[in-house]
């Protein structure tokens, strides 16, 4: 059978945005389609920029027996009016063939989607891999929604994670993806995953609905790994990996068996990673700069305790100052996201994240305004929604929320911007930059990190 992967556009026009990241759980699919004997063709329309009559066309040519639409992937969110506009105006242009949505973990989202668009067959909730070969092949399938269903079945879960096939990146130009500005210069940044969901999975922000949000934490043998790694240094000469895990696996054991593997194998390959304060200690720390990491990214959220309280964000700010500080001893550089507009924020407390970001020492920080697809609604009352989603370059999409105590998107993107100016503005800041400066290819990447950062401030 002839599938075809659509990742959709973040708009059914034409928009100069750029994708980061390659769509992950799409090159994850392909490869267990293609391993039963399927013919797959991908189409990643966000960075092509393409329209809904550039998609349409597209689809069109392809001819395929089945169309699967995935809205969200690793690091990336899509609006559900695109899907529904793409599937209506594949319909309009005379399309036939069943057009499925997977890849998103909310039976609700998904539900609310087939509402929204007629020309949708259904969709599956869950991991797709174990769902989506059933679905082709007219078995029993797991996680499926119907138009007009009522109750919303169990999602699909790959319940070995080392059993999946290792994801065809050669249907994709993995070199096309922007990568952020101090990540750049390292060459190819190979994207994998170590786990799925989230050991945590309570942080009341989070609208990760591909890998996190109604995932079961899993996690893969350091050997599967590594496997890939070597895999990807062969095939794609990647020596820089980054793992898109809500929270890596800093566990001794699974470092241990994973540094190991990478010198039995004599890798030499740096990566990046992303935790909790919570997740990691200095010894844990020390094992992953022995194994390649180079940076670290600690989600902090807030630099006030009331506000992760209110998050259920599960450590505090004594935490987060533990971690960036055993970080930087164990000589990896640190990075750390927050976020701004949390229901029942100030613009007082949003004033005292940026000062605490900026006592940190961190190397980099970014400050995000919490971008949601739907709100809880305890939560609604303590502010407005704003409904238009959010398109902004290097940011979560997703309707942003503005708390009662900001009265304006515009002071909430206000408070933003002064927390970007308290950070890297700083002239501790910018002289330590200075003194990082060894060659052009250091001044370039640093000239399109202040591009980057004058954008985020201009909220562009």
């Amino acid at each position: 059978m002839k599938v075809f992967l659509l990742s959709p556009p973040v708009s059914l026009q034409p928009l100069k945005l750029f994708p980061r990241h390659p769509p992950l759980l799409s090159a994850q699919l392909a490869a267990v389609l293609r391993s039963m004997g399927h013919r797959v063709q991908v189409l990643d329309a966000f960075l092509l920029r393409l329209g809904a009559e550039d998609v349409v066309r597209t689809l069109l040519a392809a001819a395929p027996d089945a169309v699967v639409v995935l809205p969200n992937d690793v690091a990336r969110e899509t609006p559900p009016e695109v899907a529904a506009g793409l599937a209506a105006a594949y319909r309009a242009a005379g399309g036939k063939a069943p057009m499925w949505v997977a890849g998103v973990g909310n039976g609700k989202w998904l539900r609310d989607l087939l509402d929204l668009a007629p020309g949708l067959s259904g969709a599956l909730v869950g991991d797709p891999e174990p769902a989506l070969p059933e679905l082709l092949a007219g078995g029993e399938t797991p996680g499926l929604i119907l138009p007009g269903a009522g109750t919303l079945p169990e999602p699909g879960v790959v319940e070995s994670l080392d059993a999946l096939p290792l994801p065809a990146w050669d249907l994709f130009d993995l070199r096309s993806y922007v990568v952020l500005p101090h990540r750049r210069g390292r060459g190819l940044e190979y994207p994998l995953l170590a786990s799925r969901g989230c050991w945590w999975n309570r942080c009341l922000f989070c609208q990760d609905l591909a890998c996190v949000k109604s995932s079961r934490y899993r996690v893969r043998s350091p050997e599967h790994v590594v496997e890939e790694m070597e895999w990807a240094a062969k095939r794609f000469r990647a020596r820089h990996f980054l793992f898109h895990d809500a929270v890596f696996p800093a566990r001794r054991e699974w470092l241990a068996r994973f540094a190991d593997e990478l010198e039995q194998r004599r890798l030499e390959v740096t990566w990046f990673c992303m935790t909790r304060a919570d997740a990691v200690d200095a010894e844990v720390l020390r094992a992953m700069r022995k194994a390649g990491c180079r940076n670290v990214c600690f989600g902090l959220e807030s630099g006030d305790d009331d506000m992760l309280r209110r998050m259920d964000k599960g450590h505090d700010t004594t935490a987060s100052l533990r971690a960036v500080q055993e970080a930087r001893d164990a000589g990896l550089e640190v990075s750390a996201t927050f976020v701004l507009g949390f229901p029942g924020e100030t613009p007082r407390q949003a004033g005292r994240t940026a000062e605490f970001a900026a006592s940190l020492g961190l190397d980099y920080a970014q400050f995000l305004l919490v971008k949601w697809h739907q709100v809880p609604r305890d939560l609604l009352s303590a502010g407005t929604l704003v409904e238009e989603w959010d398109l902004a370059q290097y940011d979560y999409r997703g309707m942003v929320f503005v708390p009662d105590s900001y009265g304006s998107l515009a002071r909430l993107k206000l408070a933003r911007t002064y927390a970007y100016v308290r950070f890297y503005l700083r002239p501790a800041y910018l002289l330590r930059t200075t003194t990082k400066l060894r060659s052009k290819g250091d001044i370039r990447r640093y000239l399109a990190g202040a591009a980057t950062l004058a954008r985020a401030m201009l909220n562009r």
